[in-house]
């Protein structure tokens, strides 16, 4: 039974009763030599910069957005790729490599500067948009961020999001989003046509996605995120792309967006030859070339779905 605390902790006030959860320690099951403690001393030698941190920002907006990025933040965490011994290949944006991307438990962290930069042509309240909400005019979150959104940045004061945003702008020196056509694009006009003859992966876009994400792949501001131009649809690797396919997503509940969308996940009905013919089609289709996806690539990463089509 659960035994009240002793009232000289000082938790509450006298005539308060604080109760102890016992709670037994998980032993590590790590496996050998990643259960000795001792090999972390050599890791962080190898893998760790000195403390500390020195804005390069003289702006003190800047260098308040700086700080938040590269300090609690921990952006590069995810948004920085790693290296043979699985440290952050960058930790501040003097190097280049700080925030060019990386891939968490199967889902794609996108570039955040550089040429493949998924926020490039953004503005300061584009960024502040997805911080606050999850979602703005261009995409929405997905993965390992919703967690960041529901239970961090969602919270933040709207000046440590200003200053975030405004440092990440800054990155991408006002850099423009990539072209796109103006006019009806070819794909665009396969989609409409609705020809019964047309390749398998169309078939399964206007079967699956098109009510969303539509004949221009645009979607909808703010609801359904554009998949023409998508750095997770376009990125190098397919992963973030396959696993929203197979598992679905769901976009967190905040105060300025309560309502929480869930795209679902397809893993039931479609095989993988069908999850890679989709997924090949979204990456080749409007004004994005990417390349295309496998059979094997869906095997792979179906894993743990709810179920498989055989």
């Amino acid at each position: 039974m659960a035994e009240p605390a002793h009232p000289r902790l000082g938790l509450l006030d006298w005539g308060d009763t604080v109760f102890v959860i016992r709670n037994d320690t998980r032993e590590a099951d790590l496996p050998f030599p990643f259960d000795q403690r001792w090999t972390l001393r050599g890791w962080k030698w190898l893998a760790l910069d000195g403390p500390g941190f020195l804005a390069d920002a003289d702006d003190p907006v800047l260098a308040r957005g700086e700080y938040i990025v590269e300090g609690p933040g921990h952006c590069g965490a995810c948004h920085t790729p790693r290296n043979a011994i699985m440290a952050e290949a960058a930790v501040d944006a003097s190097d280049e490599a700080f925030l060019t991307g990386g891939e968490i438990a199967g889902w794609t962290a996108p570039a955040l500067r550089g040429p493949g930069s998924a926020i490039a042509g953004w503005s300061p309240e584009d960024l502040v948009a997805i911080f606050s909400t999850g979602r703005n005019a261009h995409a929405a979150v997905n993965g390992e961020m919703q967690l960041v959104i529901r239970d961090s940045t969602q919270f933040m004061s709207e000046e440590d999001l200003a200053a975030m945003s405004a440092f990440l702008v800054g990155l991408n020196d006002g850099g423009a989003a990539p072209d796109r056509p103006g006019d009806r694009t070819g794909t665009e006009a396969l989609i409409a046509s609705a020809d019964p003859d047309m390749p398998l992966g169309a078939r399964l876009y206007i079967d699956n996605c098109n009510a969303c994400h539509f004949a221009d792949g645009r979607g909808a501001n703010e609801v359904f995120p554009e998949l023409d131009g998508n750095a997770l649809v376009t990125a190098e690797s397919p992963t973030g792309l396959i696993s929203m396919i197979l598992n679905g997503s769901e976009l967190p509940s905040t105060p300025k967006r309560p309502y929480s969308l869930r795209m679902p996940g397809f893993a039931d009905r479609l095989t993988d030859e069908e999850a890679a013919e989709l997924a090949s089609f979204v990456r080749q289709g409007w004004s994005n070339d990417a390349a295309p996806v496998s059979a094997d690539d869906i095997a792979d990463l179906r894993g743990d779905a709810d179920a498989k089509v055989e």
